[in-house]
């Protein structure tokens, strides 16, 4: 059996529920480039990464420990 890869994006609706924002105000800060993460253009669809998201939201460390990461 074929186990199913994680994904390393998240599609933007997902990501802006994450954030606690409206996708009014999501597709907007992308529009204008100001979205606090990297947002991947594939075709039609807008994914962004989810080690980004973790990193804004504080759920990950740099990998040198006297310094936080930057969010994207």
């Amino acid at each position: 059996m074929v186990t199913e890869v994680e994904r390393a994006t998240v599609d933007a609706p997902v990501a802006f529920r994450m954030l606690g924002i409206s996708r009014n105000t999501g597709y907007s800060l992308i529009q204008r480039g100001e979205f606090p993460c990297q947002v991947i253009k594939a075709g039609k669809r807008l994914l962004i990464p989810k080690i980004a998201l973790s990193r804004l939201l504080g759920e990950v460390k740099s990998e040198n420990s006297r310094e936080e990461a930057p969010p994207c």
